[in-house]
């Protein structure tokens, strides 16, 4: 155990939707993919976004400190329209 945390640097683009800034209990049983998978599909209840990547790693069976946060990086409604419109073009 150490007190010396895990620090990345990322510079931020136009591009980039929201930050998930998790322990490492989630990153020890799941993907960036995954997460953002969840937090994508999620988008119509942003404030469950960090509640189901918990649940989801619980489920996988992390045994460590499972904190997560999302932060949006643009309005959660055009966020929204853009998933929408994806979703769509994939069943097409």
């Amino acid at each position: 155990v150490t007190a010396e945390p895990e620090i990345r640097e990322v510079v931020l683009g136009p591009e980039d939707e929201f930050v998930v800034i998790a322990c490492d209990g989630v990153w020890d049983v799941m993907s960036g993919q995954e997460v953002t998978s969840i937090v994508e599909a999620t988008v119509r209840e942003p404030g469950m976004a960090a509640r189901r990547v918990v649940s989801e790693a619980m489920e996988r069976g992390s045994g460590d400190n499972l904190t997560v946060i999302v932060a949006y990086l643009r309005p959660v409604s055009s966020l929204q329209q853009t998933y929408k419109a994806t979703q769509e073009m994939e069943t097409d």
